[in-house]
């Protein structure tokens, strides 16, 4: 099974992603003229107001996450949104991949390995040997190789 990367977003991309689900959702911000306090419709619960700053929100998403679509709304309605983080760099892009890989290739090679001998020094001790430990034991090392096509001796 191989190992999955999760993309995680920072505080200011959230925040740009939920004004773009606000646009999407209709969300609308309103001032109260006597105040100047800002209001924000709800895509949820028509008729509903929410009380937003340029800190908070009375939403409970906003009190669960630290961050909503009305907020998000407020910032883009007085452009106030965060800016873009810069791109990343292709080639460093590339060097930490190379990396991981790398580290992926010798964990496994490890593995193998430690399976084998394991196995191995079960059957010098004159322990039988079920014959699907050591099939296990061999088909790691053989993934091993199949992974990075780097001919490995069996033991026989």
């Amino acid at each position: 099974m191989g190992q999955r990367s999760r993309v995680v977003e920072t505080r200011d991309q959230a925040i740009r992603r939920l004004a773009a689900v606000a646009e999407e959702r209709g969300i609308r911000v309103y001032v109260y003229p006597q105040t100047g306090e800002h209001y924000a419709t709800s895509a949820s619960t028509p008729g509903l107001l929410h009380r937003v700053t340029l800190w908070s929100c009375d939403c409970p998403g906003f009190c669960r996450h630290g961050r909503c679509s009305h907020h998000s709304a407020l910032l883009a309605e007085l452009d106030e949104l965060p800016p873009l983080p810069e791109p990343p760099d292709p080639v460093a892009m590339v060097a930490r991949r190379a990396e991981r890989v790398a580290t992926w290739e010798e964990n496994n090679l490890v593995h193998a390995n430690t399976l084998l001998a394991a196995v191995i020094a079960r059957q010098d001790a004159g322990e039988t040997v079920p014959y699907a430990k050591v099939r296990e034991a061999v088909d790691a090392v053989a993934i091993y190789q199949a992974a990075t096509s780097t001919p490995v001796a069996l033991a026989a």
